[in-house]
């Protein structure tokens, strides 16, 4: 029997769900509200009922997850990890155009673990009398962490009093690094004379630090229905990011170095929303949002060696996604707004490839927040909670067999994730 407690960083998948402690407070359901410069992200269309505004926000997340494996004997914890993201956004209106400006990270996935806990997967001391195994106990780095920045440049155009339309072009740099004990040398193919091949049992350490860029684009359309009810569409493209970098295989007779490329693929985003405004104190926003996670079937790695190419297929086959999303917002005086939200995550990898490298589960998400106004600054602050639901999982050929479990503030059940981002905004800014 294989347990796994693992907690997905960043949402399902590598997507952050939460761009901007406003929107995230709302559960992320900001798509018809976007009223402050995450707009470039949320919905570019925002930007045209806006003042000029530098918006510059940090988002905290923590993980921890865990992993055991009865039959191999390992009952793993990750280390604690707290993963930092900044976020900078800008923008301007004249007259009926507008225009912004972001700086943030809309994606990304990570995880490290202690060799230690996982001596096992290097097999036993000895693979038969008198036959002894040289690398039983020995320990390898497990490290996985993937990154995208996004530059982003948007513009609005108020085409009527309540209608506005808005488009982004970002500009995507991704970074990956892995660290992993890998299976590249036989002990039972020639027992007794250690040759390249494999056995099943770990043996080389491999190390990989790759890098590129890639582009998207997104447009944006705002409606206001009446005084008290806006409707927004947002649409992000699909994006291939082109990553190549070096690794390396630590073989005990020397290191060899390799070259590495890999495309990594981020799968069109399409959300409606909806804002009603049911009183002067009131606001209540539903969305939602399609993740096409289709396109993410499978990885291709070329690996570049002094033997020659190797391609390395990882199976994936994830599953497109519908997220639900809830949030309100009450102004408990002219300064300070209460927010809290909820939506529904659902996991978008299939049990036939689940693992603990891309972790995956069904989660429900709840978020509260506040923002408070000081002048012509604001103060935003969010607090974010997943709890997962179990999966029990057949072994299958390309997955982790078990039951699988992401939850939060479980008590002596699991480690947990929690997600924090805090905000400042500068308003009413001149320009010119």
């Amino acid at each position: 029997m294989i347990t796994v407690i693992a907690t997905a960083l960043l949402g399902n998948g590598f997507s952050l769900n939460s761009i901007g402690p406003k929107g995230a407070g709302l559960g992320g359901a900001f798509v018809g509200q976007a009223d402050d410069a995450t707009a470039v992200y949320w919905n570019p269309a925002g930007l045209t009922d806006q003042d000029a505004s530098v918006n510059f926000s940090i988002a905290d997340v923590y993980m921890a997850p865990t992993y055991k494996n009865e039959t191999a004997g390992i009952d793993a914890e990750g280390a604690d990890v707290n993963h930092l993201s900044p976020h900078l956004f800008m923008n301007y209106t004249q007259d009926k155009f507008s225009w912004g400006f972001g700086l943030y990270v809309p994606h990304g996935l990570g995880s490290e673990w202690y060799g230690e806990d996982f001596t096992a997967l290097a097999g036993p001391a000895e693979l038969a009398p008198g036959l002894a195994n040289p690398f039983a106990g020995k320990e390898f780095d497990w490290y996985a962490k993937i990154v995208m920045l996004s530059v982003s440049s948007s513009a609005g155009y108020k085409v009527t009093d309540k209608f506005s339309v808005g488009m982004t072009v970002n500009i995507n740099h991704g970074y990956m690094e892995i660290e992993r004990g890998e299976d590249r040398i036989s002990l039972t193919a020639t027992p007794g004379t250690p040759t390249l091949g494999e056995d099943g049992m770990i043996d080389t350490q491999y190390r990989e630090d790759v890098e590129g860029s890639g582009t998207s684009f997104g447009f944006g359309i705002q409606y206001d229905v009446c005084e008290k009810l806006t409707l927004g569409l947002s649409y992000h493209s699909p994006s291939v990011v082109a990553l190549k970098g070096d690794a390396t295989l630590e073989f005990a007779s020397g290191d060899e170095d390799l070259y590495v490329r890999r495309d990594l693929e981020i799968p069109m985003w399409v959300a409606f929303g909806s804002s009603f405004r049911a009183t002067d104190k009131w606001k209540f926003n539903f969305d939602v949002h399609f993740t096409k996670w289709a396109t993410f079937d499978k990885m291709v790695t070329q690996v570049v060696m002094d033997s020659g190419t190797e391609n390395i297929l990882t199976h994936m086959d994830w599953e497109d996604c519908f997220q639900y999303r809830f949030g309100t917002e009450y102004l408990a005086t002219e300064n300070l707004a209460l927010r809290a939200g909820y939506f529904y995550d659902p996991a978008p990898a299939p049990d036939e490839t689940l693992n603990i490298l891309f972790p995956s589960s069904e989660n429900h998400n709840l978020a509260g927040g506040f923002g408070y106004t000081l002048g012509s600054v604001t103060l935003d602050f969010t607090a974010e909670y997943y709890f997962g639901q179990e999966r029990d999982v057949e072994q299958a050929e390309h997955n982790m067999g078990g039951i699988h479990f992401h939850v939060q503030r479980m008590p002596q059940t699991c480690r947990e994730r929690i997600y924090v981002s805090a905000q400042i905004t500068t308003n009413n800014l001149q320009f010119c």
